[in-house]
């Protein structure tokens, strides 16, 4: 090795090591802070009061109620003013339910123009006490109304909005959006949500046209961590938040924080997993973006245009960099021809240029094989597990093992100025590359090509140095968010930064000596790298998936069906290791004994809840006495080709939840909202113990079938459902409840 690549090794370290420090979030504020300014500490009694219970607040129920009032009296003690909007919604999730937002007013020194609207939703998932997931979200407004109006008014009227349903499916977000009149004033949004329960407050979407919002947040944001690459990755992914219902008409920003995610839509959700810190990022940008949008100018009117949009991305948490993205295409060409140019003054000639290339591809072999390994030994069988560290560490080591191999192996007859042009004429083309197909992602290879191609007739220790600490310094926080953002179900994109800053290192690993005794001692540090790569794979096999820190997500369902005119089957209870589509491991052994007899337990999808789950373990159980869901008819009308009914559905059981499962040809009203099903599915919220109407449109000749299910929290008692009990007596620590949580389900078909 020679010295001046243990010294960029060295320098990555460093690197490494101020981006820990960089990225965590800042110190909370106490409640001395003065008034104008936020203060977590201020700002968790709203966390506390809103999850102290334990108790969920999903739309509709008496928690949900009880924490709209204690919000809208602390907006109403601060000096705003406040309204409750009572809607009916229906959104594209293919759901339908009645909201309750929370709204308040503040006006501005010049009334009459575009307002800037602040949000986040204050329900959390049915299981959850929400105490992040959008707890964290909520007391960053209400403490952010304190201290706006502990501040002079602003140029600009802002609106507050605490949404109901978002979990539900946008829900409030959507019906303020639609009839709020409200909402024809909005110009500027600032939106804060939760994807876990600690991590910075990450910037990571904005509206199109976003190049003067951006810098805005360079002007403005204290401590921003915020890229186009998050923006360019986010809109690419099925992702929702309540910025979607008002990004497409106003200029803004999303603010979430995504460390944490074994929280996330767990009862862990708790005030004491909540990050104070966390808390106090949140607050600081969301506040200072608030306050500059209510005193922008015309730029506030000015169109959301893609051809707008600006690349840009953070240093280390400390400023942000940005061009427009127009500019992106010239700027990679410029960056590569730079190296190219560098290339032919020094005559970089050889196959020591594919030396970079060869490294950037045995890197990503490596970490393939590698993660196929994990996987085939259990090791990853979700994204987040209990013990991550053997598997990332055996993926990264991997990367960098394999790629220095090729690339000394391809580099054995080059020099250092001809390696040094592979590694940037590879980075400069790949910088081309995104910058035509996913521009916010360009700036990892444009800048440090650039920076390249321009000190390129610097001696060799610094012009291949300077640029790999560059790429180090973009790079580097890559790593450190990966896992929180995307887990190792992806090894090869887990160890995306080191499989790219590998190829950064043949022209400093370059030895003008290739002695015998130097070729030897490279085998053996690639003998040890293997001997190592394999002992943490192992290591990644034998440590627990899940433990009481990191559980494992699984629900228990108990369904009843009943079919008219027929004999009704045996019920069932269903394990469900599953996270929405996602299976989540293996059911635990001691809740799939709990089901009875191992001959007895079969597989089966039909939960309903999530349409195309997983298939998961089941046993038919004995029914128990209560009533399944029915639809009185209150009018049936001719009409051509088909049929109107309009119809009451009521849940004996005083379920809030009802799920219809529609054949095709059948259009739903829902209280005049035109209902969009999912996947022939349509979810009900907030339904009245009264039982809510609906018209249905039936194509065709004859009356439709559909099924009807009303879905309640809990399960049956041990004197009703033994079994059901004994599988949740059977559920450990190392196991919790996620999304729904566990719920009793009855079920009934029924003609139109």
């Amino acid at each position: 090795m020679t010295r001046r690549l243990f010294s960029v090794l060295l320098l990555f370290v460093a690197i490494f090591l101020v981006a820990i420090v960089r990225y965590r979030p800042p110190a909370a504020q106490g409640t001395e802070t003065p008034p104008d300014r936020f203060s977590s500490i201020r700002a968790r009694e709203t966390q506390r009061v809103l999850s102290s219970s334990g108790r969920p607040r999903a739309m509709g129920t008496e928690a949900s109620a009880e924490a709209r009032t204690w919000l809208e009296a602390e907006l109403v003690k601060s000096g705003w003013r406040t309204e409750i909007q009572r809607a009916m919604s229906c959104t594209r999730h293919g759901t339908c339910g009645r909201v309750a937002n929370i709204v308040a007013t503040r006006a501005g020194r010049e009334p009459g123009g575009k307002a800037i609207l602040m949000m986040a939703h204050y329900d959390s998932v049915p299981c959850s006490p929400g105490a992040s997931d959008d707890g964290m979200g909520t007391a960053t407004v209400i403490e952010a109304a304190r201290a706006l109006a502990a501040s002079p008014p602003s140029r600009r009227d802002v609106i507050l909005v605490l949404t109901d349903g978002e979990e539900a499916g946008l829900l409030g977000a959507e019906a303020f959006v639609h009839q709020h009149p409200l909402a024809r004033t909005i110009g500027g949004v600032v939106n804060v949500d939760a994807r876990g329960s600690r991590g910075p407050s990450a910037m990571f979407e904005t509206s199109t046209g976003n190049s003067w919002v951006v810098g805005l947040l360079a002007r403005r944001g204290e401590r921003p961590v915020t890229s186009s690459l998050f923006y360019e990755i986010y809109r690419r992914m099925p992702n929702d938040t309540d910025f979607s219902s008002v990004k497409l008409s106003a200029h803004g920003v999303n603010f979430a924080n995504i460390a944490g995610v074994e929280h996330y839509h767990t009862p862990l959700d708790s005030f004491e997993n909540a990050d104070p810190g966390t808390l106090q990022h949140h607050g600081d940008q969301a506040l200072a973006m608030v306050r500059a949008l209510a005193e922008s100018g015309p730029e506030l009117e000015s169109p959301r245009d893609v051809s707008r949009d600006a690349v840009w991305f953070d240093v280390l948490s400390s400023f942000i960099v940005r061009w427009p993205a127009s500019a992106s295409v010239g700027l990679a060409l410029l960056s590569f021809c730079l190296v190219l140019g560098g290339a032919i003054r020094v005559r970089a000639w050889g196959l020591g240029l594919l030396a970079p290339l060869a490294a950037l591809v045995a890197a990503v072999l490596a970490s393939v094989l590698v993660g196929k390994l994990l996987a085939a030994g259990g090791a990853i069988p979700v994204p987040w597990v209990a013990h991550p560290l053997p598997a990332s560490l055996s993926v990264h080591l991997a990367s960098i093992a394999a790629g220095l191999t090729a690339a000394r192996f391809a580099a054995r007859r080059s020099t250092p100025q001809v390696l040094w042009a592979g590694t940037w004429l590879t980075w400069g083309a790949l910088g081309v590359f995104a910058a035509v197909f996913a521009p916010g992602a360009c700036y990892l290879f444009v800048v440090p090509a650039f920076v390249a191609g321009f000190i390129g007739w610097l001696p060799i220790d610094y012009s291949a140095a300077i640029p790999a600490l560059l790429g180090a310094v973009l790079w580097i926080p890559i790593a450190i968010l990966a896992y929180d953002g995307l887990g190792l179900i992806v090894p090869a994109v887990l160890s995306v930064s080191s499989t790219m800053l590998v190829t950064t290192l043949p022209a400093l690993g370059a030895s003008p000596d290739p002695a015998p005794r130097g070729a030897r001692s490279n085998r053996i540090l690639g003998l040890s790298a293997a001997v190592v790569v394999l002992a943490l794979t192992a290591l990644a096999t034998l440590v627990p998936t899940f433990s009481v820190e990191v559980p494992q997500r699984v629900n228990i369902v108990f369904r009843q069906d009943d079919v008219p005119d027929g004999v009704a089957p045996r019920a069932r209870v269903y394990v469900e290791a599953a996270w929405g589509y996602m299976p989540w491991g293996k059911p635990p052994e001691a809740m799939v004994r709990a089901l009875g007899d191992p001959s007895l337990v079969r597989v089966g999808t039909d939960t309903v809840l999530i349409p195309g789950a997983p298939r998961v373990p089941f046993a038919e159980v004995p029914r128990v006495s209560f009533e399944a869901p029915r639809a009185e008819v209150l009018e049936r009308s001719p009409r051509a080709m088909g049929s109107t009914v309009r119809a009451r559905l009521v849940s004996s059981r005083g379920a809030r939840t009802l799920v219809l499962l529609l054949p095709p040809g059948v259009r739903v009203d829902v209280e005049g909202q035109t209902a969009i099903p999912r996947n022939d599915m349509l979810v009900l919220r907030a339904v009245p113990a009264a039982g809510i109407e609906l018209v249905f449109e039936i194509d065709g000749g004859r009356p439709g079938s559909l099924t009807l299910l009303d879905v309640t929290p809990g399960l049956p008692p041990a004197s009703a459902a033994p079994i059901a009990q004994d599988v949740l007596g059977a559920r450990d620590a190392r196991a919790v409840q996620t999304q729904e949580g566990d719920v009793t389900i009855a079920a009934r078909r029924i003609e139109l």
